[in-house]
């Protein structure tokens, strides 16, 4: 008799034919992974903001470290002054300043066409790049040469800015970009930085791609210093700045752990707003790292830090954006 059935086993037939979950082990297993998810994504996502916020962190000490190279060199200008090519910064001048001018690559051609180009400052002009990038070559190769009054001197002076042909993505300069940069309130925002207006940020372009740095100069000291300037126009314009950076050298003495020297986008925005304006439902500016109000702040005295800024506040106690002399008061004129 033939033993054909020699290798039969006595598993029933039911469980032969299983090969796979059931619909509901299925939908069991998409659940827990969904629930894994949803608790590991904040997780995650907050360790990427802080893993942002240490890159931003370290890049505007690098940026700190330049400009302290840069003040040994030049007497102690501060690289904010409105100075294009070499020389001294005491001496030469453009026909703007503005909080981005100090350094970083070249802003969004939008800026070419505004007030005849002054704030479209080329990448090789700006000040601290040789500072931050020593092996670069900076040059004017490509950039249009025209004439300007300096606004220190009131002199005649050459100054360049970028043709709409110049190739404007040939510079990239990471240290002056925070990796969280996703938007800005710079040329696309619909209110004057003074008018204490509460906006959104413009998700269509970042600080950098817009004005060449995530990284601002602060600049609340100017309307300090410009409302109590005598003169007018460009007179005006260069006694408020001279003194506000003669005043600069004194405050980086006396007070460099509460001055504040750079700071990212937060920096050019919360320190012009009214408090009082703000609407009944306002929560605050959601910053790159996760938090409202919240900005990277970088001190003269070289130390940088995570700090809440106060909408309109000049001076608080985790922070001062200007030097007041004894007797002075953030609200003077």
């Amino acid at each position: 008799m033939s033993n054909i059935n020699f290798f039969a086993t006595s598993v029933s037939p039911a469980i032969r034919r299983r090969k796979g979950f059931t619909l509901i082990e299925l939908l069991v297993v998409i659940a827990i992974i969904a629930l894994l998810i949803g608790i590991l994504l904040p997780s995650l996502g907050a360790a990427r903001q802080s893993a942002q916020r240490i890159v931003s962190m370290n890049n505007q000490r690098q940026i700190k470290i330049a400009s302290v190279q840069y003040q040994l060199e030049y007497n102690n200008w501060l690289p904010w002054n409105p100075v294009q090519g070499a020389g001294d910064p005491s001496a030469a001048g453009s026909a703007g300043w503005c909080t981005w001018s100090y350094g970083g690559k070249y802003a969004d051609r939008a800026w070419n066409n505004i007030s005849r180009g002054i704030f479209d400052v080329p990448a090789p002009l700006r000040p601290l790049n040789p500072y931050v990038y020593p092996d670069y070559n900076f040059n004017t190769d490509g950039l249009r040469a025209r004439g300007a009054n300096d606004l220190i001197t009131g002199r005649p002076i050459t100054v360049y800015v970028p043709t709409n042909t110049t190739n404007r993505d040939q510079w990239q300069l990471e240290a002056f970009k925070s990796p969280a940069d996703k938007s800005s309130y710079n040329i696309k925002r619909v209110r004057s930085p003074r008018d204490g207006q509460y906006v959104e940020p413009d998700f269509s372009i970042s600080t950098y791609d817009d004005v060449g740095v995530t990284y601002q100069s602060q600049g609340r000291w100017f309307d300090f210093e410009f409302a109590r300037a005598t003169g007018s126009g460009a007179t005006k314009f260069a006694r408020a700045f001279q003194n506000g950076i003669r005043r600069f050298a004194q405050g980086s003495d006396l007070d460099p752990a509460k001055l504040v020297m750079y700071g990212d986008k937060l920096l050019d925005v919360i320190p012009y707003a009214d408090p009082d304006d703000a609407p009944d439902d306002w929560q605050g500016w959601q910053g790159d790292y996760g938090s409202r109000n919240k900005a990277v702040l970088a001190f003269f005295d070289g130390h940088v830090d995570y700090i809440e800024m106060e909408p309109g506040a000049i001076r608080t106690n985790d922070y001062a954006l200007y030097y007041f002399r004894s007797g002075e008061q953030p609200t003077d004129p």
